[in-house]
């Protein structure tokens, strides 16, 4: 579900623009970043005690 998510906002986003998804998923910590490498866009962990915080940003 948070890859889904992590899909839906960025095509929604401007260029230069990003977007902070929290998830729980540990799966996330694989799925999303390499969703965002794909499709070229930058993409920041944190690993917070029990939340995943993403930030990915789409390119100009």
């Amino acid at each position: 579900m948070p890859l889904l998510k992590a899909k839906l906002g960025y095509s929604t986003l401007a260029p230069g623009g990003s977007l902070t998804l929290l998830a729980d998923d540990p799966g996330a910590d694989r799925d999303i970043p390499t969703w965002a490498a794909r499709v070229g866009a930058a993409c920041r962990v944190d690993h917070g005690d029990q939340l995943l915080t993403f930030t990915i940003g789409k390119p100009f």
